[in-house]
């Protein structure tokens, strides 16, 4: 995606989750993208309740969840 007002490169990830879930899981690769692009990446998580979606909830630095330097078993 090509935000209009910067005319810069993001890159958006979305992630579905039970509404009870207590992690959310995420790929080696998605992590790596965090980590290397944090101003140009967002986490987009998207509450599942009842077969309904609430409203999205966006991360936009989400490599900092993982800390300084994710371990690729923790990922």
């Amino acid at each position: 995606m090509v935000s209009a007002d910067t005319a810069r490169l993001r890159f958006i990830e979305v992630k579905g989750r039970h509404a009870n879930a207590r992690t959310l899981t995420t790929t080696c690769d998605e992590v790596l993208i965090a980590l290397n692009a944090v101003d140009a990446y967002m986490l987009a998580v998207a509450v599942v309740e009842n077969g309904l979606g609430h409203p999205l909830t966006y991360l936009p630095d989400p490599a900092y969840l993982c800390g300084p330097a994710p371990n690729v078993a923790e990922v």
